[in-house]
């Protein structure tokens, strides 16, 4: 392996709501959603054997929509939260993005390609 690690989630990509306490217990709606697919993008992650990375990262996403199309911060927000402490001890480790795009697809082709890697230091500006 490269240094490189690369998965798919497959199922439409969700993204992420906003969260209080009192959501996190509700059922049903966007919070809920939002909770399962965190999971869901963990066991991918668990199952590609993803490391948790020492140092800065750098994360690419493609996501594959049909339909109504989400807000692209909001999905990737979503995939930096459910690698935290699986492919990264803090999101804060992310220096860099690569690929970061939404595409439309149709219904069985929505899915999430997720691609982690090491990368050097960022330089001081």
């Amino acid at each position: 392996m490269d240094g490189r690690w690369s998965f798919v989630v497959p199922g439409r990509p969700v993204p992420a709501a906003r969260m209080t306490q009192r959501s996190k217990y509700r059922r049903g709606g966007r919070e809920e959603r939002h909770l399962v697919q965190k999971q869901v993008i963990g066991w991918e992650a668990r199952a590609a054997r993803l490391p948790e990375l020492e140092g800065p990262v750098r994360l690419s996403c493609v996501f594959h929509v049909s339909g109504r199309q989400p807000d692209l911060k909001n999905l990737i927000a979503l995939v930096e939260d459910a690698l935290t402490g699986i492919g990264y001890r803090d999101d804060a480790q992310i220096a860099e993005y690569g690929q970061m795009q939404r595409l439309k697809c149709s219904k069985a082709e929505e899915r999430t390609e997720i691609t982690l890697e090491p990368t050097s230091e960022p330089a001081d500006l």
